[in-house]
């Protein structure tokens, strides 16, 4: 058997569209093909049926990385809670907030924070807890008022 049978994949929902490529650099790991059901698999972003479907019908090992509007979507949606409590899959997010609302839903999550831009900080200069924090904002020329 080949040595790249062994590799594992990564499954990005269409909804992740944009971060598409930052996933694939900063994941270094090889977009699965529609037929490859039996590689270790890691899935971001689970929006709508059709990813849930891909998940379920996966037969290797699935990783799940949670971030943000794909746990509030999940919230909406008690069918999609009780076929992830059903299923063998180990669950990844972003913070100890994602992890306790997924722990609301009976899904087990580690925190694994992934940054998507080319500034590494240590870990330390991630958050500062704050009285009165700080909020930066980005937006389009123009719509700054919105």
């Amino acid at each position: 058997m080949p040595l790249q049978d062994f590799q594992p994949v990564i499954r990005i929902s269409s909804s992740l569209a944009n971060w598409r490529n930052k996933l694939l650099e900063r994941t270094r790991l090889r977009e699965a093909k529609w037929y490859e059901f039996d590689k270790p698999t890691l899935f971001v972003g689970l929006y709508h049926f059709v990813d849930y479907l891909k998940l379920v019908l996966h037969r290797g090992r699935r990783r799940v990385f949670w971030a943000g509007a794909d746990i509030t979507n999940l919230q909406d949606h008690y069918f999609y809670q009780w076929v992830l409590r059903c299923i063998a899959a180990k669950h990844y997010c972003e913070s100890a907030v994602e992890q306790q609302e997924l722990s609301f839903m009976g899904i087990k999550a580690d925190l694994l924070p992934m940054i998507f831009t080319n500034f590494y900080p240590k870990t330390s200069e991630l958050f500062k807890p704050s009285d009165t924090p700080d909020v930066f904002l980005t937006a389009h020329p123009g719509r700054e008022k919105e």
